[in-house]
């Protein structure tokens, strides 16, 4: 019996989030740049030399805001590279200037930068450097902001726990000055955590709470953003009618307010929806209006989605070829933006594209390669399903040894990760491994913890998959 769509253990994490930034972005941009707003200048040291002092610090401030604008035009083109250098040239002429609120912005940009580059250290490093600056200004937003920046990372190391009270403590401070906007967007990434790890009744809370915000301050936007992510939930809680609603709803406002990335993401949803459905073709007309959007935006990372979203669609079509052009567009785009996380995973979907051809010794190079990158990122989920597509293939090719032990590796990530859904494909895994060893009471132990791993996540095919390979074996 051929698996849904589904079957890969991190396909129903595949939404990515938006992000919400753009007008803290503006406001750093404003508070960093010296010809944006007028900042009181800097007390000169008592010495003769005071005059001096005044012209050297003008300069260093004029010099700062030159290189700081420079980094976040560079930002926004996703010229990493050119952007952290920007930022760290910026925050030494700041410092240079005495003026803390600069040195805290380019901190903080350069922070995000680092994140978007996959430099967790570094960039953890950046924002709790900024983190202590806007503590000494009083910046109670700002400190909101690194605190959800540091959520993020924590997300995307599986260190879920952290995550949760990063997210928890942005919005304590958002509430404490009213801002409603930094409720919002904690609201959103505290329901995006709590979707990943399946407590959907709360992501369920979080996201309605934001959207009542929204409502109440009647910003579109915002309120689309939510009504994006409340329809992926609906979704994933089997209420797909309800789901495309809230699609339907945020597509009408992003086209209202001219957001070209928040309709090109919820066309994203939409597609991901249909594909996992198996309507196809309508999942090709969803993902070309993405595309179509992504390109009038210049989004590359956009555009990279969609090619690897597509590769998915033809390979379910069986155009194998076509499915390989598209994750090479994709892989290109990744590779241009240094998203470690979009090669790691174009490798591993041309790896599975690759045993789908039966070409298994070159499926099990490309996996090499995405598990290299994974490790070199720490993506620990990414390695997971990495180890458990190698898994399959050592099982497949009769390497049972080789097999067992990428299982093992799959199956301690995703412990560490709190992925029950991973959790559950790979004691499957495990069961059709021990029936090809022969040992039939071990396999009916996994199939069966495979089963109360999907029965408690809702995933009910392969819950029903788990209980006739039970049933099987209690015959045999």
């Amino acid at each position: 019996m051929h698996p849904p769509m589904h079957a890969d253990p991190d396909f129903a994490d595949i939404f990515s989030p938006i992000s919400l930034m753009l007008k803290l972005f503006n406001t750093l941009i404003a508070l960093g740049n010296p010809s944006a707003v007028q900042n009181p200048p800097p007390q000169p040291p008592p010495s003769k030399f005071k005059g001096i002092w005044k012209i050297l610090t003008t300069s260093a401030a004029r010099e700062a805001g030159t290189h700081y604008s420079a980094g976040f035009l560079q930002m926004q083109g996703f010229q990493w590279a050119e952007a952290a250098e920007s930022f760290k040239i910026a925050h030494g002429f700041y410092l240079e200037a005495r003026d803390t609120m600069g040195e805290a912005n380019s901190l903080c940009n350069l922070g995000y930068v680092q994140s978007q580059r996959d430099e967790y250290d570094p960039a953890c490093q950046s924002f709790k450097a900024a983190m202590q600056l806007y503590q000494q200004l009083d910046e109670v937003s700002c400190q909101g902001y690194i605190h959800i920046q540091m959520g993020l990372l924590e997300t995307r190391k599986e260190k879920l726990n952290a995550s949760e009270m990063s997210f928890t403590r942005a919005l304590e401070l958002y509430t404490n000055i009213d801002d409603h906007e930094g409720q919002m967007n904690a609201l959103n990434n505290l329901g995006d955590l709590q979707k990943r790890r399946l407590q959907v009744d709360e992501a369920e809370e979080s996201f309605r709470r934001s959207l009542a915000l929204s409502v109440n301050v009647e910003d579109k936007v915002w309120e689309a953003h939510v009504r994006s992510r409340i329809g992926v939930l609906c979704v994933q809680m089997d209420r797909p009618e309800e789901g495309r609603e809230e699609f339907d709803r945020a597509l009408e406002l992003y086209k209202t307010a001219g957001h070209i990335l928040g309709e090109s993401y919820t066309h994203r949803s939409i597609g991901l929806y249909q594909l996992d459905t198996n309507q196809l073709d309508s999942a090709a007309e969803s993902f070309a209006s993405s595309l179509e959007l992504d390109v009038k935006a210049s989004n590359r990372l956009g555009q990279a989605d969609v090619h690897r979203f597509m590769g998915l669609l033809l390979a379910t079509r069986n155009e194998l070829q076509a499915s390989e052009e598209s994750y090479n567009k994709a892989m290109k785009l990744y590779k241009d933006l240094e998203n470690g996380f979009g090669i790691g995973q174009a490798h591993r979907l041309i790896g599975n594209l690759l045993v789908q051809q039966g070409l298994l010794d070159e499926a099990r190079e490309s996996y090499q390669h995405a598990l290299n990158v994974y490790t070199e990122v720490e993506d620990g989920l990414g390695e997971a399903n990495t180890h458990k597509a190698m898994g399959d293939l050592e099982t497949q090719k009769g390497r049972l040894e080789a097999a067992e032990i990428s299982l093992t590796r799959a199956l301690e990530l995703f412990v560490e990760a709190d992925s029950r859904s991973g959790q559950g494909h790979t004691h499957y895994a495990f069961g059709n491994l021990y029936q090809r060893q022969g040992a039939f009471g071990q396999a009916k132990i996994s199939f069966q913890k495979a089963s109360k791993l999907f029965s408690d996540i809702g995933i009910k095919d392969w819950e029903r998959n788990s209980l006739s390979k039970v049933e099987e074996l209690s015959v045999a």
